[in-house]
């Protein structure tokens, strides 16, 4: 009866050993890749914000820098942890396992912790982008930076103004309005009469920026919100996956050690 038990429990160790490093090994491999490219991704946005958009970020606020060194930095640490993953899945190195599974978790906590500061400061962060464009406005007949910015937040939104087009008036010092405040530029009056100043121009978008980036922050926020939690939920499987390889080498180690005895 013992031997017949003993036969089982080798059987059921042989099966558990076969099968899951036959399913975990590739999906680990395979899902790490992509993570590869997508911490590559997050990278070059991070060194293009950095670059290319450097005077945006600058004009919309000196704190609003960090962020692309943020993106940069969260790239770097996706690869690093990504190839940790695609390495122990070739090895199947159990050290290289544990680590990138407890890395994985530590990427996990920090993702959602991010992402519940982000939704708690919703209203706070919103508030104080509005702050940061009518600035921008401000200085737009006297900073390059600030009309650039300006002029590419308007043909973003399709808006004009930070209520309506009528704001430009106090901006500039005259009724008219800029040209990316046009629907189709060339193709609009961008002066208009002070005395019939309730008549939207011809062309000209008559809703505000504040309204259209409320608008566009609670669109977003939901696929955001998604979007973290797919990756947060593909994340974790990349832990059960390092996990069961780890064990699974660890009984293969135990087995032959048994079986030499």
């Amino acid at each position: 009866m013992v031997s017949e038990n003993s036969s089982l429990d080798k059987k059921g160790r042989s099966v558990v050993l076969k099968w899951i490093p036959f399913i975990a090994r590739p999906f680990l491999i395979v899902f790490n890749l992509i993570f590869v490219f997508f911490g590559i991704g997050l990278l070059m946005a991070g060194v293009i914000s950095m670059t290319h958009l450097r005077s945006y970020v600058r004009t919309l606020g000196p704190d609003l820098s960090v962020v692309p060194v943020l993106f940069a930095a969260l790239g770097c640490v996706v690869i690093l942890v990504s190839v940790m993953g695609v390495l122990g899945g070739i090895t199947m190195n159990s050290f290289v396992l544990a680590c990138y599974s407890g890395l994985m978790l530590v990427l996990i906590f920090g993702e959602l912790a991010l992402g519940f500061v982000t939704m708690k400061e919703q209203q706070s962060v919103e508030n104080e982008t509005k702050i940061r464009v009518m600035k921008a406005m401000a200085f737009y007949n006297f900073q390059q930076a600030s009309k650039i910015t300006v002029d590419a937040i308007q043909k973003w939104l399709k808006c004009c103004g930070i209520v309506d087009y009528r704001d430009w008036i106090t901006v500039l010092g005259k009724s008219e309005v800029p040209a990316s405040c046009c629907v189709t530029p060339g193709n609009c009056q961008r002066m208009y009469n002070l005395t019939d100043s309730n008549k939207p121009p011809f062309g000209v978008r008559t809703n505000g920026c504040r309204t259209a980036l409320n608008t566009w922050m609670r669109n977003n926020m939901g696929k955001v919100t998604f979007v973290v939690l797919l990756l947060c939920g593909l994340q974790i499987l990349g832990v059960v996956l390092g996990v069961l390889l780890v064990c699974s080498t660890k009984m293969k180690w135990m087995s032959e050690e048994k079986d030499l005895k």
